[in-house]
């Protein structure tokens, strides 16, 4: 039986939450107060018998539009609290004030009647949650101000389209997007270094992603689910894919890897796109370096596998992004032209792609080559 490292870390990051709550330095506030429709607190944060700010604490479940204002009583509004508008299910637009920095835990959870609301760009921390299950949200803008986004922020929000990830973020959290069902593309940015588990597990309606090459880890279930996606590149920075991460894409019929050292999760449900009960089959193309681990894992779960390098795919004579009994018969007419005293009709290119040992010439061998290749692949269907 395994054990699921997403429901390890989900338990670690309660503890340490819980943990950091505890130990947390206690401050002076005023007890909850009412603005309108909000509920708020006063907070002394130095103890200094002196408010410093207001954090918005509640909201009127009917509240339909809100306006938070810049400050209350004189103070300024700095923090949307933890489950200030929790299951405000009637609340459809919240406009939030330059004043505020943090948008705390669960903040806006399962205000499924929200469809617009503004984030300024002094906010700098969305944390665990914040917009989990917003169903009616299409799109949002998160300014680059934002340096932490926490796990599940935007997950279930199942009508977003499109939203921007801030260049400042250097990790997508835990199922960040998951079940973001109607996302159709997204571009991660340079500044991120890891993707997390299960961070676009579901997104069912997604068909491409650019993965920087900044990326260094690839998480669990990270794009599990994803049954629209047609193609990704692993860059060469990735030292890890772990387990599941391609679990159940149907329409994957490429993945190029580019790191020939990546650890590869060995287990077939790594990569597949169809199942049969307790067997797991990767129905499109893996692309990689020849003798990497992207090979050995092809190999070992019966994968096609086509070897690239820095002109294209090895083997591709007539640059159709396959290796085929044609280009097999491409090389080896090339060979006897060569070998009978004609000039090689094969650009740079071209012979960089077909000359597989390297010798500066197409061959016998380089033809043999293409054609096992061929072979190979066809007898995996």
């Amino acid at each position: 039986m395994k054990i699921r490292k997403g429901l390890s870390r989900l338990i670690i990051s309660t503890i340490c939450t819980a943990s950091i709550m505890l130990c947390s330095i206690p401050v002076m506030t005023a007890g909850a107060e009412t603005y309108g429709v909000l509920t708020y607190e006063k907070v002394d944060e130095d103890n200094d018998g002196k408010y410093d700010y207001v954090v918005i604490e509640g909201c009127d479940k009917s509240a339909a539009s809100v306006n938070i204002p810049s400050k209350i009583d004189g103070l300024p509004v700095t923090n949307i609290g933890n489950e200030a508008f929790r299951a405000c299910t009637v609340l459809k637009s919240v406009n939030i004030p330059s004043s505020v920095v943090s948008i705390g835990r669960y903040a806006f959870f399962f205000c499924k009647s929200l469809s617009s609301v503004t984030i300024p760009n002094s906010v700098t921390t969305i944390e665990d949650n914040a917009f989990n299950e917003c169903e009616s949200l299409k799109s949002l803008k998160i300014p680059n101000s934002v340096t932490k986004i926490g796990y599940s922020a935007f997950s279930n929000d199942i009508n977003l389209t499109e939203i921007n990830i801030p260049y400042n973020i250097t990790s997508i959290e835990f199922g960040l997007f998951s079940f973001c069902e109607s996302l159709k593309s997204i571009t991660i940015p340079g500044s991120v270094t890891s993707i997390g588990e299960s961070a676009f597990h579901g997104c069912k309606s997604l068909e491409s992603i650019t993965i920087p090459v900044s990326v260094t880890s690839i998480g669990d279930c990270t794009f599990a689910d994803c049954r629209s996606l047609k193609s990704v590149t692993i860059p060469s920075n990735v030292k890890s894919i772990d387990y599941e991460a391609f679990a159940r894409c149907k329409s994957l019929d490429s993945i190029i890897i580019m790191n020939p050292d990546c650890n590869i999760y060995n287990s077939a449900e790594t990569i597949y796109s169809k199942w049969s009960g307790s067997e797991y089959f990767f129905e499109g193309m893996i692309y990689g370096k020849e003798k990497s681990s992207a090979e050995t894992y092809a190999d070992e779960y019966n994968c096609k596998f086509l070897a690239v390098n820095e002109y294209g795919i090895i083997g591709d004579a007539d640059g159709d992004g396959k290796v085929s009994a044609k280009d097999a018969s491409l090389l080896f007419t090339e060979y006897k032209s060569v070998y009978n005293g004609g000039e090689s009709t094969f650009t740079e290119g071209r012979l960089g792609r077909c000359d597989a040992n390297g010798d500066g010439k197409i061959t016998a061998a380089d033809a043999s080559k293409a054609f096992s290749t061929y072979k190979k692949n066809y007898r995996k269907g």
